[in-house]
């Protein structure tokens, strides 16, 4: 029984490890633009990122825990894990309370507002009514779609957005048009991602008889959708808004950074597997790895050239995020290999000159 609970909590980390590899290093950027247009404490921005990390933690932990709740007798019927069935009333309220703490403790230090507040209280009834019948937009078609997008990327951006603003005492139509870009580009991501999972989830949710928006439209192919409509739009309104933050803040410096690493990534690793699998999926990996690699590290970078202090948050950013080490490792090995067995210095590889500093040394 032990064992069964155990792997219950597993599925549930799971779940919650991959929200937050996977989208709260985009969110963790809206903090980051404004602790390097503000005019903040160091000390002040990193209490409140540090705060903003639980808080992502807690809420996104709300809403998976109702969706795995709801959603227990389909996943049964599909044959897929999950995090909340089998564990005891118990164990669910222990669950629930430690995550509404994580979500909302951290709400005494940062500022609630009257314009961030409202948006904190709709994070949660969007996980409600997306989940839970009577509402259950999750099998409403098109409304289903628009929900998560707004659950999962507008409204969290925009009460991360709305919360800093009020820390740097910027007034909030000074700042219309990166609220403006940043809600555009976040919306066809949204639509997106939620469209490329249904996708890939089509199977599992024909068989639970969950009829999300693509199990009831009557599209031939989905994935055109995606290709033709989808990514054009995100990758304009991302355009707009790195645009918009390359002029007002992030500077030609940190524009430079992000896409020469960008380019760098793509280079050095375009005949590995994962570039050789068609042109929509090498777009979605280059720009999956523009928002939460180099877009986020960029600003970071850019902050720390010109107030040393900000250093302290990039460790923490690179250990909390596995996508950063995984490709920030990647390409520290493979240019580290080619410097070592390929580049000639003066007149032998390094890896040349220290086989002969061995072989030296083994001769004294």
């Amino acid at each position: 029984m032990e064992n069964k609970t155990t792997s219950k909590y597993a599925v549930f980390a799971q779940r919650l490890s991959e929200a937050w590899n996977y989208k709260a290093p985009i969110l963790i950027s809206v903090p980051y633009y404004f602790a390097l247009i503000g005019s903040m404490k160091p000390e002040a921005v990193i209490f409140a990122i540090a705060a903003s990390y639980l808080t992502i933690s807690g809420i996104a932990g709300f809403g998976y825990f109702i969706n795995d709740l709801t959603d227990a007798r389909q996943d049964a019927l599909a044959g897929k894990a999950n995090g909340i069935a089998g564990l005891n009333p118990l164990q669910k309220v222990v669950i629930l309370l430690i995550i509404l703490l994580l979500a909302l403790l951290p709400w005494m230090y940062l500022p609630l507002e009257r314009t961030n507040a409202p948006f904190l209280l709709l994070q949660f009834v969007l996980f409600i009514i997306y989940s839970i019948p009577p509402f259950r937009l999750k099998e409403r078609g098109l409304a289903g779609v628009l929900t998560d997008a707004l659950y999962a990327h507008i409204n969290p951006s925009l009460l991360a957005a709305l919360t800093f603003i009020s820390i740097t005492g910027k007034p909030v139509w000074e700042l219309r048009y990166y609220l403006l870009f940043l809600i555009l580009w976040q919306l066809f991501l949204g639509i997106r991602n939620i469209v490329q999972h249904q996708i890939t989830d089509k199977a599992n949710d024909n068989q639970a008889q969950v009829q999300t928006f693509v199990a009831q439209t009557t599209f031939h192919d989905h994935k055109k959708m995606i290709t033709h409509l989808l990514m054009p739009l995100e990758l304009l309104s991302f355009s707009l808004f790195f645009g918009f933050i390359g002029l007002h803040g992030l500077g030609w410096a940190g524009v430079g950074f992000c896409i020469t690493m960008l380019l760098l990534q793509f280079i050095t690793f375009k005949n590995s597997p994962e570039f050789q699998a068609g042109g929509r999926k090498e777009i979605l990996l280059l720009a999956n790895q523009m928002y939460l690699v180099w877009l986020p590290l960029s600003i970071l970078l850019t902050i720390c050239t010109t107030r040393p202090k900000f250093v302290l948050l990039l460790l923490p950013h690179i250990l909390l995020f596995k996508e950063v080490q995984t490709r920030l490792g990647a390409l520290f090995r493979q240019w580290w290999q080619i410097l070592y067995y390929e580049i000639r210095l003066p007149k032998y590889t390094l890896s040349q000159i220290m086989w002969e500093i061995q072989r030296r040394m083994k001769d004294k």
